[in-house]
């Protein structure tokens, strides 16, 4: 059975973001009631609402909102930056933690300080990480885990979007590695031990240029949704007319399983 992916247009981000889990069955199908919500957006730089550095503060608000209708035990806002950035500075200059304090999120964690780890092997790795540690809530089952990227343009792997966000639940030890390695086999790697209960691309205003953080913001206008990261990325490549097959990640995810 193929993967479904939501595509919506709409006039608002919150528009966007109710229709996106109305194709999917509806907030309601999507979460089970009373879970601790993850929400896992890109805030890996330093940089405004108006750059596309990470995901856009008005479009996880609207995530929020939807969410809130499941009647969460908690939300929680989590990262890990780039080496070399502060997490919450990159949060704050986002407009993400305004948002949510605003919203009332229970807890914003910084994964790079996060003490509370644990060991993931992974199994037959395209490169050289054998390993990971990751937050333990990201493994536990009364916590649901919604991946929030932006789609954007990457140097180093032609674009960003749902699996490479995954980078940031893995602290400064692991960036390391990953960038001296195959960083779109790292990346396929780290999908292998641990997958978002849901994605949603913020697609709105994507970076084109030289991204992850010096392009240049684009109208796109749209949201993508679903829980297959693999169908997902390919979807936005789509859309933004990338051939896949002159991407390496797409070989590297092919010999993973993943998608």
């Amino acid at each position: 059975m193929k993967s479904q992916v939501a595509i919506v247009k709409a006039a608002t981000p919150h528009e966007m973001v109710q229709k996106a889990f109305n194709l999917l069955g509806g907030v309601n199908h999507c979460i089970p009631s009373g879970m601790n919500i993850i929400l896992k957006p890109n805030a890996g730089h330093e940089g405004g609402p108006e750059t596309a550095i990470n995901t856009s503060p008005e479009f996880v608000r609207a995530v929020i909102r939807e969410v809130k209708k499941t009647n969460p035990k908690s939300i929680i806002i989590a990262e890990a930056s780039a080496v070399g950035c502060k997490t919450h500075s990159c949060l704050e200059s986002s407009g993400i933690s305004k948002v949510a304090k605003e919203e009332g999120v229970d807890q914003l964690i910084d994964i790079k300080s996060y003490k509370n780890l644990v060991t993931q092997k992974v199994d037959n790795p395209t490169c050289n990480i054998t390993h990971v540690d990751l937050p333990d809530f990201l493994l536990k089952e009364d916590y649901y885990f919604i991946n929030l990227p932006i789609f954007k343009s990457h140097t180093s792997m032609v674009f960003s979007c749902a699996l490479k966000n995954l980078k940031g639940v893995v602290q400064d030890k692991h960036h390391v590695v990953m960038h001296t390695t195959n960083l779109a086999g790292a990346v396929a790697d780290l999908g292998t031990v641990i997958q978002p209960d849901l994605t949603i691309v913020d697609m709105i205003n994507p970076m084109e240029g030289y991204g992850p953080h010096a392009g240049t913001p684009i109208h796109v206008g749209c949201v993508l949704a679903g829980k297959d990261m693999v169908a997902i990325d390919a979807t936005a490549c789509r859309i933004a007319e990338l051939p896949l097959d002159k991407i390496d990640y797409f070989a590297a995810v092919s010999k993973t399983g993943l998608g």
